[in-house]
């Protein structure tokens, strides 16, 4: 407060430091709960990520599995990770439900099944290198599926050798993907 010989210049002076105190308080709230909304955000986006791939394996928690999903995209759509998330969710269940076909009657019921996941997960996977094609993981994310889909799918194989290719010009230190 800037004191001044004049009393009703000193008093308007005080409220307009009392006036500059509170908008400068309230800005810096503002922020901070910017802020904080954006961390919960993520994290609930990356806990209900966690919760469908613990499950995704299980077929009794299917409800389930979907809706963490849904919860997950409606708070982190524009990411890469929720992308790439998404397609091993996916390839989770490819697995799935290739290991529960026991013989060649089975498989013509659980095609539709298989081609549905096939097509979400490569959807995924590819939306994931499309957002960010400097992140190696987003490109092994495509090599993955395209190993599960390997003997479904023609070219599989060489398709998944090219994205492991593309990931390892990305990351050409990266001893993993030697």
């Amino acid at each position: 407060i800037i004191y001044n010989r004049r009393p009703e210049r000193r008093k308007k002076v005080g409220q307009t430091a009392k006036i500059a105190i509170m908008t400068v308080a309230v800005i810096l709230l503002a922020v901070s709960l910017l802020g904080l909304c954006l961390c919960t955000r993520r994290f609930i986006s990356a806990q209900a990520f966690y919760q469908a791939r613990k499950y995704s394996y299980d077929s009794k928690f299917q409800p389930q599995v979907e809706d963490w999903v849904k919860l997950a995209s409606l708070w982190d759509k524009k990411n890469d990770l929720y992308y790439r998330q998404l397609a091993y969710l996916y390839i989770g269940q490819i697995h799935t439900v290739r290991s529960t076909i026991l013989d060649e009657n089975q498989a013509s019921s659980y095609e539709k099944q298989l081609e549905d996941l096939m097509q979400k997960a490569n959807e995924a996977a590819l939306k994931a290198v499309e957002t960010d094609k400097a992140n190696y993981l987003n490109h092994l994310a495509l090599t993955d599926f395209y190993l599960a889909s390997s003997g479904l799918t023609a070219n599989a194989l060489p398709w998944a050798e090219s994205s492991l290719k593309n990931a390892n010009e990305v990351f050409p230190n990266n001893v993993t993907l030697i």
